[in-house]
């Protein structure tokens, strides 16, 4: 994952929060970099989910942008239509197999680790932005564990998990 894509990540995880404030009805958002296409997804409690095509904004522009979809009442308008989304939905679908597959593999493998290798991802990951600082105190580290199996299963973009793939692979 590229810088400008890093970026893109923690504005998305930042987002969510704030969408839930603006909109009640906003459950999560996820940043999903298809082969040609960039997109925020946010996801609504009538399980339905909007996209947004992202591709060639700046990750400054990416939050304005969404600011202003959630703007327009009937999402209509700056989201990307059925018509306009439908052909991306098979990519869409194996992207999403493929961070769950990364999820469960991230999940079993920290079950795995020794209490050296959890501190060092828990570095790496705090340096590569995945986890914030705050997250962690000076828990044990079984309890450091359990908190990072649990960001990943509650917080997680799928950016973080490619990240973090990455990093326990790397170890």
């Amino acid at each position: 994952m590229n810088a400008t894509s890093r970026e893109i990540n923690k504005i998305t995880k930042a987002l969510s929060p704030l969408l839930r404030v603006i909109d009640k009805n906003v459950r999560w958002t996820d940043y999903i970099k298809l082969s040609e296409h960039k997109l925020i997804a946010v996801g609504f409690k009538n399980g339905d989910v909007k996209y947004a095509d992202i591709s060639d904004m700046c990750p400054f522009d990416v939050a304005s942008f969404i600011l202003g979809c959630m703007e327009d009442i009937c999402f209509e308008k700056q989201f990307l239509s059925k018509k306009r989304i439908t052909p991306l939905l098979d990519e869409i679908s194996d992207y999403a197999k493929q961070t769950a597959f990364y999820i469960n593999e991230i999940l079993n493998r920290l079950s795995e680790m020794s209490d050296g290798e959890i501190l060092l991802l828990k570095k790496r990951a705090v340096r590569s932005g995945v986890f914030e600082e705050f997250y962690f105190s000076e828990y044990d580290l079984v309890y450091i564990r359990d908190q990072i199996k649990r960001y990943i299963i509650t917080y997680s973009t799928s950016g973080d998990i490619y990240i973090l793939k990455n990093l326990v692979d790397k170890l």
